[in-house]
């Protein structure tokens, strides 16, 4: 995560910040030239230098100029075409292009600077400075000019015929109220046209930025450290959602029968990014001479965007990722990007927004998600920021935008020159990423030290924990195996099956994983199946019911503690059935595998219609589908994905497969009752409400740490553990 780390781009970044300009009032006039508009490709005059990025200089003595043959910043030529930037022949500084028409600025000028098809304003002078022609910097093209004025005209950012409008004009500096910028249908942070403040470029530096906000480390001190950060979170997300996903990935998506919220790639509809992805896969297979990391930084902004479109998190990373060959490390460190920008979403924005407060086209969204991607490795990463410079400004091209490149260089400079830190924030929410709406339900729920723990929390990466089978080796004896592969570990008080590892590593380095001696699962998952009291003194099997069981470790905790019971465990979705079918076979808990008799029943069920089961049960796991805010810091997707009016339609999803499964119990048996949800509305008010309306329901109390709950609600955080709820019923015999 060839090596396309970012610590190794080729680009100087001191040298570069010389040549360099702002987008500030006093900006050069290579700069103001290239915040502008984009050509489309096709065009016969290519901007931001095509043929030469960057300022390479041409050959043979100045053919073609300083900044690019017959190509950047200009209409066929800028910076001196066929002469050297000054005293050229047909015109220094552009031929037919800007600031002269067949002439030059300086001596020996031919028709005179600042005349036709060149200066600086509208037709005949308009409303523009005295100098007038029909364009500005380039031939008709009108970055500062085209019926209104270079710098007092109508228009106030960025709308030319090359880049989200037409007849209209870039101001001199950030316009006062600039225009905020949306990265998908779903950004419900800063609406459009809302107001936002802008960066003042000579603002202290105590008001840029929160004084716990890390600052870009120097590139000899930071490669180390940025590689040791793509190699951890290469491990974490290769243990936790690659090869054995933990037991709550698949409430980040909404489960596929319920029409009205889902946000899969079915709905969002993978065929809208094929041609993105065959684009980008196309470009990375021909590119040359393009900075190391372009790769890993074009398909990071790819997910990014696909995300903010309505796709799961899980489904784009491999969508976009596969295709490019990437190998373990620059996998590792799209991931990290990728889970980073995604978790402090928000924050950064706040950032941008002042800097890119331009509207931009829908197919060019992809540009400020490219650029929240650089924020994050600048400031969390510490990633050396000439790297991530050269490696965003060559991505463009593989997102298919080059014409952007010089406006990303421009930005990101600007953001280092003005201290390279985060603005501060004005709420809470800003600061820690969260929507407004859903800021807003936690913080009437919680009391303020809890709503502060749920927030930081949601941010952290989350540690990696390990459920033993018991029935198999015990959990000291597994620490043991650990000891002797180096493998540092602890066990859980309260959690006898319990292992948590004090670093995330690969599964695949875990003694006896793929044995079936041990299973990765969260903590909070983990204390669900021991509540059913499955250790029962009957010579009968109990038969038991798992709803909604993928991807299955429940449903084979389940197996573990009580190996002789009848299992039934059903899905509504065949696919992920089958990861259910896939962690049984490896823990050996199907009949083709098991090394005893076992009875497992796998189904494809929806569970608010169970009639098609003919079996009364004796102990129902209803492990609700559910909003899954309290699984946000491993699928931080959902604080962008999930939307306030999905609630409702969860919770009533919820009550009818409550119902359901109450009419299979029987008599005297068990039904627990869990979500990775935080929000009350899903569970404690569920509960109650399901409690009220049944009068043969009777909650269980749980004992937990030694105290006694009507009904347990973790926060994220606690213990290192998931968000999680639990409730606990029995049904009684009605009186006759």
């Amino acid at each position: 995560m060839p090596n396309d780390n970012s610590s190794h781009a080729s680009a100087s970044y001191s040298s570069a910040t010389k040549a360099t300009p702002t987008m500030t009032k006093k900006a050069p006039l290579s700069l103001r030239r290239t915040s502008g508009a984009e050509r489309p490709h096709s065009s016969a005059r290519p901007q931001g230098g095509e043929r030469a990025q960057q300022g390479t200089h041409a050959h043979a003595g100045g053919h073609g100029g300083s900044h690019g043959a017959k190509s950047s910043f200009g209409a066929k030529a800028s910076f001196g075409a066929k002469s050297s930037s000054g005293h050229g022949a047909k015109g220094a500084f552009g031929t037919k292009g800007a600031f002269g028409a067949k002439g030059s600025t300086s001596a020996g000028a031919g028709k005179g600077a600042f005349a036709k098809s060149s200066a600086h304003g509208a037709k005949n002078g308009g409303k523009g400075p005295a100098s007038a022609g029909k364009g500005s910097f380039g031939s008709k093209s009108a970055f500062h000019g085209g019926k209104s004025s270079d710098f007092k005209g109508k228009g106030t950012g960025f709308k030319s015929k090359h880049q989200g409008g037409s007849k209209s004009s870039r101001v001199k500096s950030a316009p006062a109220e600039p225009r905020v910028f949306t990265t998908g249908k779903d950004f419900n942070v800063v609406p459009k046209h809302t107001k936002a403040a802008p960066a003042s470029a000579a603002a202290a530096p105590e008001q840029l930025t929160a004084p716990t906000t890390p600052t870009p480390a120097p590139a000899e001190a930071a490669t180390p450290a940025a590689v040791s950060a793509a190699q951890s979170i290469s491990n974490e997300h290769s243990a936790v959602y690659r090869n054995a996903r933990t037991e709550r990935p698949e409430r980040s998506v909404p489960r596929s029968n319920e029409r009205s919220i889902e946000r899969s790639s079915a709905a969002a509809g993978e065929d809208a990014f094929a041609g993105a992805r065959q684009q980008l896969q196309a470009y990375v297979q021909n590119m040359q001479h393009e900075a190391i990391g372009t790769k890993s930084r074009a398909a990071a902004a790819y997910i990014i965007h696909a995300v903010t479109s309505g796709m799961s998190l899980t489904e784009a990373i491999p969508y976009f990722t596969h295709p490019l060959g990437l190998d373990a490390r620059d996998h590792a460190f799209v991931q990290e990007i990728v889970y980073g920008t995604l978790r402090h979403r928000r924050k950064l924005m706040h950032t941008l927004n002042p800097l890119f407060s331009y509207k931009v086209k829908e197919k060019h969204r992809i540009i400020p998600c490219l650029l929240l991607s650089a924020l994050y490795q600048l400031t969390y990463m510490q990633v050396p920021p000439h790297a991530v410079v050269a490696a965003s400004v060559s991505a463009c091209g593989a997102c298919g935008l080059k014409g952007y490149a010089s406006l990303v260089n421009a930005i990101l400079r600007r953001f280092l020159r003005e201290g390279g830190t985060l603005a501060p924030t004005e709420s809470l929410a800003e600061e820690y990423s969260f929507p407004d709406w859903l800021f807003t339900r936690l913080e009437q729920s919680y009391t303020e030290s809890e709503l502060k723990q749920i927030l930081a929390q949601s941010n952290e990466k989350a540690p990696l924990f390990v459920r033993v089978e018991n029935s198999k080796i015990s959990t000291a004896d597994y620490l043991a195996m650990l000891q002797n592969k180096g493998i540092e570990a602890s066990g859980v008080d309260f959690s006898p099956c319990t292992v948590r590892l004090a670093s995330p590593i690969n599964v695949s380095h875990l003694p006896g994983f793929n044995e079936g001696l041990c299973t990765v699962q969260d903590l909070s998952a983990q204390l669900a199946a021991p509540l059913l009291e499955l250790q029962t003194p009957e010579a009968t099997p109990l038969q038991v019911l798992d709803c909604c069981c993928a991807p299955g470790g429940k449903t084979a905790h389940i197996l573990d503690l009580n190996p002789q019971a009848e299992v039934t465990a059903i899905d509504v979705d065949d696919s992920r059935l089958q990861q259910t079918r896939s962690t049984l076979e490896r823990l050996q808990r199907l009949p083709a595998s098991a090394p005893h008799a076992v009875k497992v029943h796998l189904e494809v069920v929806d569970a608010q219609d169970l009639s098609q089961l003919q079996t009364q049960f004796d102990r129902i796991l209803v492990d609700a589908p559910c909003s899954g805010t309290g699984v946000i810091r491993r699928h931080p997707d959902i604080k962008w994905l999930r939307r306030q009016k999905d609630i409702p339609a969860l919770c009533e999803t919820q009550q009818k497969i409550l119902e359901s499964a109450w009419a299979k119990l029987k008599v005297g048996g068990i039904l627990l009752y869990t979500t990775c949800s935080i929000l009350p509305e899903e569970n404690k008010e569920q509960i109650e409400s399901f409690v009220q309306n049944h009068a043969d329901a009777q909650v269980m109390p749980l004992v937990f740490k030694g105290q006694e709950y009507q009904h347990l609600q973790r926060l994220s955080g606690d213990d290192g553990g998931d968000g999680f709820f639990y409730a606990r019923l029995r049904k009684v015999a009605l009186a006759q």
